[in-house]
């Protein structure tokens, strides 16, 4: 098997994903020569599907047979993997066209450790909002500090100026240049793609193409609206599309952006959370209304746009999740599995203050960690027994008055 040249439907049956993204869904191998059938866009290896009239995954009658769009064989491509016979690491196309032999090595390029920012690197403190980095005197970046400095002055010019406010921009590098009402009118006109290109729902893409600007700062030639590195990270989480470190490499690595100085455009962006958004059924065990419903909270509650919830806006989406509030006592038994997330979620990022966060860290925890969390207390489809006096909507008065007051605020 190691002389076996890793070419065709061989290569395939031989290359471990690192995602599911490209497996033919009946030989369980990267898709070779794929078809996408209709009108359900499932894909599949042409040998696959060639004798079936029915989508082998969901049994729609399949009425036409199409190549795939050059974007998703693009992906499928870059998508990273392994060699299952030794221990080759790289992309799929490397691995068709370098991989020879499975006695082969790696390059050096397609190192993944490489690709993956090192602890305490900025990456990591950017994905987690952190200040700056100290080195082995305890004194910050000189860098970084002059930045904050910088920013901390213009903000206190512009809270004498005016009354305080919260403005979701504040989280960008003083260096972002944001566009006007009128430039982010014009900038929506020139938007030419439709959502039926990306495989995208009306309102998704309608909803994408309304948040962008809000994330998203003019590139360097003042031409285009495109996202940064860190501003990356915090609409992937906001949306709650996948937006661990390694998905945004993924993401820039797509988009053929280097992570650091990189930008990545808005038809990017959609055609990368067609492929790689979440299932709430699959993966939350909720229908599609309950999930928007609870999306669209976390959204409200999440006033700068970060996409990271503290301890307080934890304890409101659970109570939204079980559609009533939670008592002290199941608070308290609670708040300690949500610290011990926290840490472990921060443990997962490589950040330069890996510091527990029963020491004074804040928690912070995407909606998808809090989800998952909460998920092993309770089936968010039932309700429990001793739920609070509810009213028509299934709200108990208390939560539905303060989810009022955020909607009016």
């Amino acid at each position: 098997m190691a002389d076996v040249a890793p070419d065709g439907a061989s290569a395939s049956r031989y290359f471990q994903s690192d995602s599911n993204f490209g497996e033919c869904g009946v030989c369980l191998c990267q898709w070779v020569c794929p078809l996408e059938i209709f009108p359900c866009r499932h894909i599949f290896c042409e040998a696959c599907v060639e004798s079936v009239d029915r989508c082998p995954e969901c049994s729609a009658t399949i009425e036409q047979r199409r190549r795939p769009n050059v974007a998703i064989l693009e992906l499928q491509k870059h998508s990273k993997g392994r060699c299952s016979v030794c221990g080759w690491v790289g992309t799929f196309e490397n691995f068709n066209h370098d991989h020879v032999t499975c006695n082969a090595k790696p390059s050096s390029s397609l190192n993944v450790s490489s690709t993956r920012p090192p602890l305490g690197s900025r990456v990591g403190r950017e994905y987690m909002l952190d200040g700056p980095e100290t080195n082995d005197a305890g004194q910050s970046n000189p860098d970084f500090s002059s930045q904050q400095e910088q920013q901390q002055k213009q903000q206190e010019v512009r809270s004498r100026a005016s009354p305080p406010k919260l403005n979701a921009n504040a989280l960008r590098p003083v260096s972002s240049i944001s566009l006007s009402a009128e430039g982010i009118r014009r900038w929506k006109e020139t938007v030419s793609c439709v959502a039926s290109d990306y495989g995208l729902s009306e309102d998704e893409f309608k909803f994408m193409r309304d948040i962008w600007p809000e994330f998203a700062t003019l590139n360097s030639t003042r031409t285009n609206l495109e996202l940064q590195w860190c501003d990356a990270c915090r609409m992937l989480r906001y949306m709650n599309l996948p937006s661990h470190p390694n998905d945004v490499i993924d993401l820039f690595n797509m988009a053929m952006q280097p992570i650091e100085g990189g930008c990545v455009s808005f038809e990017s962006v959609c055609l990368w959370s067609s492929v790689y958004r979440r299932d709430p059924s699959r993966m939350y065990n909720m229908n599609r209304k309950q999930y928007s419903c609870l999306l669209r909270y976390a959204q409200i509650i999440d006033i700068e746009k970060t996409g990271l919830f503290n301890e307080d806006q934890c304890r409101g989406i659970g109570e939204q999740m079980l559609l009533r509030e939670l008592t002290d006592l199941e608070w308290r038994n609670i708040r300690p599995l949500v610290v011990a997330r926290a840490e472990e979620f921060r443990g997962n990022i490589a950040c330069a203050y890996p510091t527990a966060v029963s020491q004074g860290q804040q928690v912070n925890l995407s909606l998808h960690e809090i989800i998952l969390l909460y998920n092993r207390f309770f089936d968010p489809t039932k309700k429990s027994t001793g739920m609070a006096r509810s009213n028509n909507n299934g709200l108990s008065e208390a939560l539905q008055q303060r989810i009022q007051f955020m909607l009016m605020h």
